[in-house]
């Protein structure tokens, strides 16, 4: 992990990502690029208020000051060389995946931006399209308002989700090129079967639901060459993770995100439940 792409937009939530971001560029030695993207709103400079305004100049001086902000912000966590700063105009999402592409990132890492009365159960637009479309792991978190300083962010213990799908395996080595001399633990969540009508078919049919997962697990970490402990519990991923997480105060949360490239529902249905349940960051690869 030698590229870190930090989409900023110069928020408190940008401000708490970057204790992360500078904790991660530490201990991978990583080069990180600050990206800023203007917006580009036409539909603003139209209209009869607009009229004799040059608005060429407008969209200078918008531009002059966005890139002010972003050559004074975080300086002293990524100093002029060893980092980049770019500034760039357009649709953010589309932009920061683009940038990612032709920069070849190992790794974005944003916040999320939901608003609202429904923050805690939705992802910014942003976020949820950079989740969708890029193609490098994506990193993010919730609630960085009150991220703790890079100095105390560690990187010992490593949750990773397995479900067993055609992504497992790529997931898997990933985790273990990149977690260097980390713990690393691996989750599954094994389908609740409180719906099935009959109380000792229930215990007998989650008993081989469990079997069966474990012993993909074995066959699985055999074909990557690992030995990580593995937990297997009934519920929701959301919710099995989440509590994973909890227990064993896990620093971060590696999922899968091969569902997101079906669609964006069962994007929501995984990934969303699982970063917002979290007690730590996510990365989404």
């Amino acid at each position: 992990m030698k590229n870190i792409l930090f989409p900023v937009d110069f928020s408190p939530q940008s401000d708490g990502a970057a204790q992360f971001v500078q904790a991660y560029a530490q201990r991978f030695e990583a080069r990180v690029t600050l990206l800023h993207v203007l917006e580009s709103r036409d539909s603003i400079f139209t209209g009869p208020e607009f009229d004799g305004i040059d608005v060429a100049d407008i969209r200078l001086r918008h531009r002059a000051h966005a890139q002010h902000q972003l050559d004074r912000y975080l300086l002293d966590a990524f100093p002029p060389g060893l980092n980049c700063r770019v500034l760039m105009e357009g649709d953010p999402a589309t932009q920061i995946v683009e940038r990612a592409a032709a920069s070849k990132s190992d790794l974005i890492m944003m916040p999320t931006h939901g608003l609202g009365p429904f923050r805690r159960f939705v992802l910014g637009s942003v976020t949820a399209k950079v989740l969708h479309d890029a193609a490098c792991p994506v990193w993010t978190g919730v609630h960085m308002e009150g991220a703790p300083p890079a100095q105390s962010i560690g990187f010992h213990h490593v949750l990773c989700a397995l479900d067993f799908g055609e992504q497992a395996e790529t997931l898997l080595e990933w985790v273990k090129e990149n977690s260097g001399d980390a713990k690393v633990t691996l989750v599954h969540a094994v389908p609740a079967t409180d719906a099935l009508p009959e109380k000792y078919f229930n215990i007998e049919f989650f008993a081989e639901l469990c079997r069966m997962a474990k012993e993909d697990m074995e066959r699985l970490q055999d074909k990557v060459g690992t030995d990580y402990h593995s937990i297997l519990r009934g519920g929701s991923p959301a919710k099995v993770i989440g509590e994973a997480a909890t227990e064993l105060g896990a620093d971060v949360v590696v999922i899968g995100r091969g569902a997101a490239k079906e669609g964006f529902a069962r994007l929501r249905a995984q990934a969303y439940g699982v970063i917002h349940t979290a007690p730590c960051p996510v990365i989404s690869v």
